[in-house]
Parts: C-alpha cells; sequence; structure tokens
C-alpha cells in the first residue's frame, strides 16, 4: 500500500512534487519464551560481569509489559494510585483524544508478585510502580537502552520492547482468548489494530501430510 508522501521543493518559482513511498513492512518478529528469559537474565549480570544498579527493577518492568499487554509508555508510567482492590485502571494516553478508551486489568496472582517486588525495590518509594534509585518515572530513552545492552549480552538481534505486547498478546490468542477479548484488555478501538499485532507473528501450520509415491 502506498501511504507515505515525501514532498521535495525544487527551488523557487519550481512545482513541489510529491512522490508516494511504500508503507514500512509490517513487523513479524516473536520474541520466544526462551529469548524472553535470556534477556530478562542479562538484565541483572553486566558486562563486566558484575550485578546491574537497576536490573531488578526493568525485570519487573518487562514483566508488567508482558502480564498487563498495555502499551509500553502506560507501563512505565504506571502509578500506584492507579492500583485498587479490583484491578489496575488504564486510560491509554494513545485513544485519550479520540475514543477515550479505558480498561481494567484484573490483579493476577503473577501480577501481584511482580507488583510485590517492584514495591521493594529502591532507596525511596515513589508515586510511580517502575522508578529510578531516586523516586523519578524511567525516561523512554532509559528504558530503551538498558533493555537493548541487555540484548546484546544475552546475544539477542532485532527485539524492541513495543515486541513483548506483541508476544503477550499473541500468547494470549493462543491460549484460546478470542480477538475481541484481545481487543478489549488492549484498549484497542477496533479489531483490526488488535488483529495487526497477532497476524504478523503467527505462523501458520499446514494439515497436508503426504507420503511417497508408491511403486
Amino acid at each position: 500500500m502506498m501511504g507515505n508522501c515525501q514532498v521535495r521543493f525544487l527551488g523557487e518559482g519550481c512545482r513541489a512534487t510529491c512522490h508516494l513511498l511504500p508503507d514500512p513492512k509490517a513487523r513479524d518478529r516473536y520474541i520466544t519464551d526462551a529469548e524472553y528469559h535470556r534477556i530478562r537474565d542479562a538484565l541483572l549480570i553486566g558486562a563486566d560481569g558484575r550485578p546491574t544498579s537497576s536490573g531488578a527493577m526493568v525485570q519487573c518492568y518487562i514483566d508488567l509489559c508482558y502480564l498487563l499487554y498495555q502499551r509500553t509508555t502506560e507501563v512505565r508510567l504506571l502509578r500506584w494510585d492507579q492500583i485498587e482492590a479490583d484491578g489496575i485502571y488504564f486510560k491509554p494516553t494513545k485513544t485519550e483524544a479520540s475514543s477515550g478508551a479505558k480498561v481494567r486489568i484484573p490483579i493476577t496472582a503473577a501480577l501481584q508478585q511482580v507488583l510485590e517486588r517492584a514495591r521493594q525495590l529502591g532507596p525511596i518509594k515513589s508515586l510511580y510502580v517502575i522508578h529510578t534509585r531516586n523516586g523519578c518515572p524511567y525516561t523512554s530513552h532509559g528504558m530503551s537502552s538498558a533493555w537493548r545492552r541487555a540484548c546484546a549480552r544475552a546475544g539477542i538481534e532485532d527485539v524492541t520492547l513495543k515486541d513483548i505486547r506483541a508476544k503477550a498478546l499473541t500468547d494470549a490468542k493462543r491460549l484460546g482468548y478470542s480477538i475481541e477479548q484481545l481487543r478489549v484488555g488492549a484498549a484497542h478501538t477496533d479489531t483490526q489494530t488488535t488483529r495487526h499485532y497477532i497476524k504478523q507473528r503467527e505462523i501458520p501450520v499446514s494439515d497436508v501430510c503426504l507420503s511417497l509415491p508408491l511403486k
């Protein structure tokens, strides 16, 4: 599909031209369970073989990115006051100005465990679940940098933080959740967006099995 326009100005008195560029190729990278754990483990130990100062907190972050399957920004800026007895409330900033979609994520045992780990970390207690040693939320650059370094130490290429959400939604579909259930949980406005996260990462399995021809 041709959707992006590159405008070129040819000089004073000349007409501008617009060249349609192909849309970016749909991303199909799927993080396997083994890769997830290798990156997760690599967060704890630096290139010098010594424990990292932020590894345990960043581990909590990627675990929450998977268990909550929200945008990485929403998880990075998650506050304790969003967490209530009946769940964690999200109003994604990406849809706030359009659909205003909201979602409540029930607190499972796995989620509760990660939240308790995060609560125990750091010398300063913060308004934010995931925070630096001085209580501030991580910047996008800081979190991405920690992720890239861990991937390099784990020897895993071409994976981004956003791929965690795609893995979570893909794994959930394999567990039997419907596209509509995933749409609601991900706070998407339509199922087409949800399918975009999943379809490129699912490898079709052929039901056709042949035998060699008989003599």
